[in-house]
């Protein structure tokens, strides 16, 4: 029979966590979270996926035409993080507000508001994207 006792926290990861938020907020440790949910679900029948994704200095390493992810940038922050953003992707939902039919502008600006991160949720493209 094994006479071994085991102990565990039931907190600890609690206060583990409450930690190193700590010493993210004195500045002594950079946490970098990148959550990548490729989960295909159907807008309709057509496929798309979310991804949380870290900026670095406040980029996300993405050029955007539109509504239209236009290049993903090498060694950038996407590229980097392991997302499975590609060119020719449509952005369907940025940071939980739907962009169909809003102006690039708009989109770039929905991007910009939170500094170190945005939420994407895009929709794969089966077509070879041409830029205009």
């Amino acid at each position: 029979m094994n006479s071994e006792i085991q102990y565990r926290d039931p907190n600890s990861a609690a206060k583990v966590l409450c930690f190193l938020m700590v010493l993210g907020f004195l500045g002594i440790l950079t946490i970098t979270i990148a959550f990548i949910a490729k989960q295909t679900r159907p807008i309709g029948e057509i496929p798309h996926y979310s991804f949380n994704l870290s900026k670095v200095n406040g980029t996300c390493g993405l050029v955007i035409r539109g509504n239209f992810i236009a290049e993903v940038i090498p060694d950038g922050p996407a590229a980097i993080q392991g997302s499975d953003i590609n060119r020719g992707d449509t952005i369907v939902n940025v940071n939980g507000v739907p962009v169909r039919n809003m102006s690039h502008s708009r989109i770039v600006s929905l991007i910009k508001e939170y500094p170190e991160y945005v939420f994407f949720e895009l929709r794969e493209n089966d077509e070879p994207f041409e830029e205009l």
